[in-house]
């Protein structure tokens, strides 16, 4: 912004965040049917084959396109990864979810790399982000060291403000989301599977879409911010007061949506096209060989083909680790030892009040003091009775391949006032998981892939909706007998 408060160099100022793409089919077709066609009557959703994919956008209030960072949920990627989503950097994670490590490399060469061809290095970068949560992703000493050497300033939202200061959070998420869904609706219906290649073609579809210059400046415009005016405080106090403060939708200053459209253009687009074969049939041209009469399909398209490919493909690699923190100069050492500092502040303030919950006993009460534990083991020292087996619970790691270990996994989830009651309903539940182990299938993959990659446990809603179910499986089977 020059002297009058007016944004000059609009190119320069960039906001990111993330936005993930489930695999739930959330938009299940519905309808009315005869009495007697009830017990016939299905609903359609896609044969899913993957998890999750979160993407990292970066705009910037010019209508320059910058690469999309993708994470997808493997330990390997492929090459033909980067054909299906061309303008995007794609780094592997088993849950599919952004770390510090990938984001800052992400940063580096969805932003920094692309802005600097044609930004002067002496001219600093203004990049507007949140804190990445809780665990505070998006600060970390590689990301501090890559803003240091490429001349960026990062700008930290205060919390629970991204929805009133973020562009990414107006317009393009909520126009990423309605496609997506609506694709996922509309793919159901072609009968053919959701796999990670046909969703990383339809997430480069969907942002190809939802990241036109005027849905970005749109999103721009919706926190007031223009090129070439100043600030307008009047869009967030005035027009969008109901919106933020007051949680109503009033629909003012939101672009048109047309998702419905846009995502049968994005399946038409990627179904394959069927042509008139020799021997009369209809093929398509991700088939070599027309399955009626096995002669050599003319139309065939290899890329069609590569895109519906459900069996193993060969050519899986390991990516390269995003690079720690490395060749620290004298400017950089002391601010690195500063950031240590502050991350260490925050990460007390964040224990703070988990510490306070523990209530001091009485002092009326004689009660039997814990004895002090060291690591997560319990030891009796003298003729102190030992502390309670669920004071043993690590907060480092629980081992899933026993009983004990998904059991006080489940119950580290809850409050300590609350385990006591929990612990037969985890115990029946750890119980029922391990009666469907085999071989081939052990405990910790089955309790895995049930808990957490389900994530079940995560949110209060969750938890609850888990313990009233498992309670009543568990009151059919143990009945209460009151001797008199």
């Amino acid at each position: 912004m020059n002297g009058d408060g007016i944004l000059v160099q609009g190119n320069r100022l960039f906001a990111c965040d993330e936005k993930g793409l489930s695999q739930r089919a959330d938009s299940l077709a519905s309808g009315v049917v005869a009495r007697h066609q009830t017990r016939r009557a299905t609903a359609a959703t896609a044969n899913v084959t993957r998890e999750h994919l979160t993407l990292t956008s970066f705009v910037s209030v010019s209508d320059r396109r910058y690469p999309v960072g993708c994470v997808v949920p493997t330990k390997t990627v492929h090459p033909d990864m980067q054909k299906m989503f061309p303008r995007s950097v794609i780094y592997p994670n088993p849950s599919g979810s952004t770390t510090a490590a990938i984001f800052s490399e992400f940063v580096l060469q969805c932003m920094l790399l692309p802005a600097r061809e044609h930004i002067a290095s002496g001219q600093a970068l203004v990049l507007v982000l949140d804190s990445g949560g809780g665990q505070w992703l998006h600060l970390s000493p590689r990301l501090l060291q890559l803003c240091l050497k490429h001349n960026c300033r990062l700008f930290y939202l205060p919390a629970y403000t991204t929805r009133a200061l973020c562009p990414l959070d107006m317009n393009i998420h909520s126009e990423m989301a309605r496609l997506w869904a609506a694709f996922k609706a509309a793919w159901a219906h072609k009968q053919q599977p959701l796999t990670l290649f046909v969703a990383l073609r339809a997430a480069s579809e969907v942002c190809d879409s939802s990241l036109q210059p005027g849905v970005v400046r749109a999103s721009w415009a919706q926190i007031g911010i223009r090129a070439g005016e100043g600030y307008d405080r009047e869009v967030i106090f005035v027009q969008r007061h109901k919106d933020i403060f007051k949680s109503l939708r009033d629909g003012k200053g939101t672009a048109a949506s047309s998702s419905a459209s846009s995502a049968l253009e994005i399946c038409s687009r990627m179904s394959p096209q069927k042509n008139k074969h020799s021997c009369g049939q209809l093929v398509g041209v991700d088939c070599k060989f027309c399955p009626h009469c096995g002669g050599e399909n003319s139309k065939f398209d290899s890329s069609k083909a590569a895109l519906f490919q459900t069996r193993h493909r060969k050519g899986w690699e390991k990516k390269e680790a995003p690079a720690d923190v490395k060749d620290v100069t004298p400017v950089e050492a002391p601010l690195l030892a500063q950031l240590d500092d502050l991350m260490a502040t925050l990460r007390k303030k964040k224990k703070e009040p988990e510490s306070a919950e523990a209530p001091a006993p009485a002092a009326e009460t004689p009660v039997a003091q814990p004895v002090a534990v060291a690591e997560g083991q319990c030891e009796e020292k003298g003729d102190a009775p030992p502390p309670s087996e669920f004071d043993c619970l690590s907060d480092e790691e629980h081992d899933l391949a026993t009983d004990i270990g998904c059991r006080n996994f489940i119950l580290s989830h809850f409050s300590k006032k609350r385990r006591k009651d929990i612990v037969k309903v985890a115990e029946f539940y750890v119980g029922h998981l391990k009666a469907q182990a085999s071989k081939k299938h052990t405990l910790w993959e089955i309790f895995s892939m049930n808990v957490i990659q389900k994530n079940m446990l995560k949110s209060t809603a969750g938890r609850n909706a888990w313990l009233s179910a498992w309670q009543a499986n568990r009151a059919k089977r143990f009945q209460k007998v009151h001797k008199k």
